[in-house]
């Protein structure tokens, strides 16, 4: 082949430790932290309604 064997793995192992760094900076923590309620109440739902 024209190409080395290992390029591909490279490029996949390059593309797990960007995804890893993006997602540790850019995605937050939420274990021991209540999070907020954003659903409308039951009343306002448009999908879900039961005729």
């Amino acid at each position: 082949s024209d190409y080395a064997e290992w390029i591909p793995y490279a490029v996949l192992l390059g593309c797990q430790f960007y995804d890893f760094i993006v997602l540790s900076i850019f995605l937050p923590e939420t274990k021991g932290v209540v999070l907020e309620n954003h659903l409308p109440p039951k009343n306002k739902r448009i999908f879900g309604k039961r005729a």
